[in-house]
């Protein structure tokens, strides 16, 4: 086996006994399930460390975009695992079988499919936040990955029920054919959806046709971040650092959170990840947890290092020196 990381091939000893079913790829870690004499497991591969193995339940199974986490959603609720680490999976009970699963882009939150409800649920307090009636029963659906829309798939017909993640709320029924790509939703917030041989885009706002591409019903799509003002693949900074801006630290915020755990689980993933993160405690006893990258020597280094991450991004300065 082997993966490519920053277009470099890296190799790894270990050998299958059958072509997995892949859950996850990506960041350093495979996760995967097999099947070791009719047995269903877990297994989590990953350069420089042994393979990791442990029991998988029945049911659908989703992995945060991290791998630090796989939800499965059982016929009584949903089981949580630590795929790195062999140690006794969490449970949470619902009030019926979990027909689907996912996880949000930042991995604080699960979603689950029981019945006509979208169940929400934190990961870390494993507890229900939220129940969303949907006009129906749903066979699947899938979390924009900028975390903003939830859509779901009619257990019957071809059409998108569109849900806003951050107030859990039905918005509307869109046309739309579901495939392993389409739908989806932009950077921008622009909704793709198949219909017919056409591949069209609607606006965020008012879900109204803005685009069309004809003919399009045999490829392939991916909706990527992308900045022409910058070479495509770029992987190093500059070679000379500018100078330090009024001796202020300035840093790149990713996400605020009240919750302490989840902001250093957030961190040390994307530490994980190659980058320079960390959490700044709350300044007030209305502040919560930052987690930053930085601190970089000025606001255009920042502002640099912020398009590089690709998702939502807020630059700020501070006069004291952050927590080791």
């Amino acid at each position: 086996m082997a993966a490519v990381e920053h277009r470099v091939p890296l190799a790894w000893s270990v050998k299958l006994p059958s072509p997995p079913t892949v859950i996850r790829a990506g960041r350093g870690v495979l996760l995967a399930e097999q099947r070791d004499g009719g047995a269903r497991e877990l297994l989590a591969v990953s350069a420089g460390r042994p393979p990791v193995a442990q029991p998988l339940p029945a049911g659908p199974a989703a992995s945060s975009i991290w791998g630090d986490v796989v939800v499965i959603g059982t016929d009584s609720g949903l089981v949580l695992l630590d795929p790195t680490k062999a140690i006794a999976p969490r449970f949470l009970r619902l009030p019926g079988q979990a027909g689907h699963v996912a996880v949000s882009p930042a991995g604080h939150r699960v979603y689950a499919l029981v019945g006509t409800q979208l169940i929400v649920v934190d990961r870390f307090g494993l507890e229900i936040l939220e129940r969303t009636t949907l006009p129906g029963e749903a066979r699947a659906f899938r979390v924009d990955p900028w975390g903003r829309l939830l859509l779901a798939r009619p257990s019957s017909g071809d059409s998108v029920w569109v849900i806003d993640a951050g107030t859990n709320s039905y918005i509307a029924t869109i046309r739309g054919e579901w495939s392993d790509d389409v739908p989806t939703v932009a950077p921008d917030g622009t909704l793709l959806t198949r219909q017919g041989r056409d591949l069209v885009a609607l606006a965020a706002d008012s879900l109204t046709p803005t685009g069309r591409v004809r003919g399009a019903e045999t490829d392939r799509w991916l909706a990527v971040a992308w900045d022409p003002r910058r070479p495509a693949l770029e992987l190093a900074d500059q070679a000379t650092a500018p100078e330090p801006s009024d001796g202020a630290q300035i840093y790149v915020q990713v996400s605020h959170s009240l919750n302490e755990a989840w902001a250093r689980d957030n961190a040390t993933n994307l530490q994980r990840a190659g980058l320079d993160a960390r959490v700044l405690p709350p300044e007030g006893p209305d502040d919560g947890y930052r987690v930053v990258l930085g601190p970089y020597p000025t606001r255009e280094a920042a502002e640099a290092a912020g398009r590089k991450f690709g998702r939502s991004y807020w630059v700020f300065s501070r006069e004291t020196s952050p927590p080791q």
